[in-house]
């Protein structure tokens, strides 16, 4: 997907619902880490 919104890849494969496009997206644990790195970049640690 390389960052696009699933709703974005739901529409150019032309999937009915984004929960067929969901079963077909499968992140890599890396897309995952930098995910909660960006979220949470900004967050105080205690």
């Amino acid at each position: 997907m390389r960052g696009e919104s699933l709703s974005v890849v739901q529409a150019i494969l032309g999937h009915s619902t984004i929960a067929v496009t969901e079963q077909y997206a499968h992140l890599a644990p890396e897309q995952t880490q930098r995910a909660v790195d960006t979220t949470f970049a900004d967050l105080p640690v205690n």
